[in-house]
């Protein structure tokens, strides 16, 4: 599995957020181009990647959750 990266940026700031459920999304960085995957924006929930089931990849950032 590739790696990531979690954002350096203010996640909790005044900016609008995006959560899943009652939980905030961070930002991260994927880098799965060792094994083929490509480089993306995902997202961690409580420290775990959020994966998409149907094809074993994680969900790029902006199919996660919703922004409030």
């Amino acid at each position: 599995m590739g790696k990531g990266k979690v954002s350096k940026n203010n996640v909790t700031g005044l900016t609008k957020k995006r959560y899943l459920g009652d939980d905030i999304v961070v930002p991260t960085l994927y880098d799965g181009r060792a094994i083929k995957k490509g480089s993306f924006m995902t997202g961690m929930v409580n420290g775990k990647m959020v994966m998409d089931e149907a094809n074993d990849r994680p969900m790029p950032l902006k199919k996660i959750g919703q922004v409030r």
